[in-house]
């Protein structure tokens, strides 16, 4: 009888030391200096999501679990450093742990600034799009403090599959916004983290739009792989290979024994065109492209004006741009393949975004509303670049801070690219497509010289 009552009492010590803990979200405080992003809270898939995800993470770090899925969010218009958290209950059992939650976004600018330590790591700094500061205080019944932990996450601009505009003034999809939380709350619950800042990179949200979201789920998108100059990618299951090499820039001079270039040439007639010969510098830019599959080489050549007494305040004396009419080209070794002019800052009002509703870029079903604006905006293009390329007319409109490439063939849009100077990803629209002209026109929409 004695040894069937000792192993009663070690069962129930067990049982007592593997119990799980009662835990009361009390509060969740929201602070943002950037953007709507914590209105995601107002969602009710958003607070959902984050119940679910910070219990799974109480039981697996704490052995824990929320009794009360009440979701008490307390927006702080402005923060007050070293505020500290109101600890309150809403239940008073002695057995129940007590859950404070801040989370507060600071524009990484203003963040840094106030906080210089975390300057050595600059290029986290410069790749940051938003600065999370995730705080976790755990206190008992006798609001005792057992725990109070804080996490810095530099949330940067990740990979993903969308395409369209981007929010300056926000960071993440709320998807991505509930995930970078879980990772968050995950370190701050682990005793073993010994970290106080990550870098999370989130893909990013887009504005809501009516020509490119209706139209892109139809299409497969393509994935690209860059190392420095060079960007690849596979079609039709062939291997594409394109390499953005050196840019160079050669003086034109129309007079004088120096000239090198033609009279009546189209490069003449378009810079006595502009009256300016006297005052301006006239400047060849030029950057070599190679085929690398087809081993076939190119050569990308804009014609610029550069005004030395330039004055903001007329447009007529812009510091720097490029003349107007087709003369500028791509070359295929010595031959001419494609002429084009170049213009700038032009507004398209068929294409149009909605600021208060965005998107993961790819897939119409994840539009929500958001803050913002309700009346739709006209896109405005850094660069609408048109010429022939052949005997084919082409079209190629550059958006959203020149990282967002739509390309249109004969009248019809064949194809929209994402990034800056290498294609991210890109979306084509036709499948009959010749990979190569493809090619050609990647190489003049990708050219270094938009900034």
């Amino acid at each position: 009888m004695r040894k069937f009552s000792l192993f009663i009492i070690s069962i129930f010590c067990l049982l007592s030391a593997t119990a799980q803990q009662n835990v009361i979200l009390e509060q969740v405080r929201t602070f943002s200096m950037m953007g709507p992003m914590m209105s995601y809270f107002s969602m009710a898939d958003t607070r959902s999501v984050f119940i679910k995800q910070l219990n799974e993470q109480l039981l697996a770090k704490k052995n824990a679990s929320i009794n009360d899925t009440a979701l008490r969010i307390l927006p702080i218009e402005n923060l007050k450093l070293n505020a500290n958290t109101s600890i309150y209950f809403t239940n008073a059992d002695t057995s129940t742990l007590h859950l404070y939650i801040d989370i507060y976004e600071y524009d990484p600018y203003t963040f840094y600034s106030s906080q210089p330590q975390y300057l050595s790591d600059s290029l986290v700094f410069r790749r940051a799009k938003s600065i999370l500061q995730l705080g976790v205080l755990f206190v008992n019944h006798q609001k005792k403090i057992l725990s109070n932990d804080v996490l810095t996450i530099c949330v940067s601009t990740g990979n993903g599959n969308g395409f369209g505009i981007i929010p300056t003034n926000l960071a993440a999809t709320p998807k991505g916004f509930t995930d970078i939380l879980n990772l968050g709350i995950g370190r701050l619950l682990d005793e073993q983290n010994m970290t106080d800042m990550i870098e999370i990179k989130a893909p990013p949200p887009f504005y809501a739009d009516n020509f490119i979201l209706p139209e892109i789920s139809k299409y497969p998108i393509i994935q690209t792989k860059t190392q420095k100059d060079i960007f690849s990618y596979q079609r039709h299951s062939e291997s594409e290979m394109l390499r953005f090499g050196d840019h160079f820039y050669e003086e034109l001079i129309a007079k004088g024994k120096n000239k090198n270039i033609g009279e009546n040439t189209p490069i003449a007639n378009v810079i006595n065109a502009t009256g300016n010969q006297n005052k301006s510098d006239f400047v060849q830019l030029r950057q070599e492209c190679r085929d690398v599959i087809r081993d076939k080489n190119y050569t990308l050549k804009l014609i610029t004006e550069i005004n030395p007494d330039f004055n903001f305040l007329s447009q007529a004396d812009v510091f720097t741009q490029f003349l107007p009419g087709p003369v500028h080209v791509l070359l295929k070794d010595n031959d001419t393949i494609a002429r084009f002019s170049i213009h700038k800052n032009i507004g398209v009002p068929e294409k149009k975004i909605f600021l208060n509703k965005i998107s993961n870029g790819y897939d119409s079903s994840s539009v929500i509303t958001i803050e913002g604006i309700s009346t739709p905006r006209n896109i405005l293009l850094e660069y609408q670049i048109k010429g022939f390329l052949g005997n084919q007319a082409f079209v190629i409109h550059c958006a959203d801070r020149n990282s967002l490439k739509l390309i249109r063939l004969d009248e019809k849009e064949i194809a929209i690219a994402k990034g800056k100077y290498l294609p991210e990803r890109i979306a084509i629209f036709d499948a009959s497509l010749e990979t190569e002209k493809l090619n050609q026109l990647l190489m003049i929409a990708f050219c270094r010289f938009y900034p």
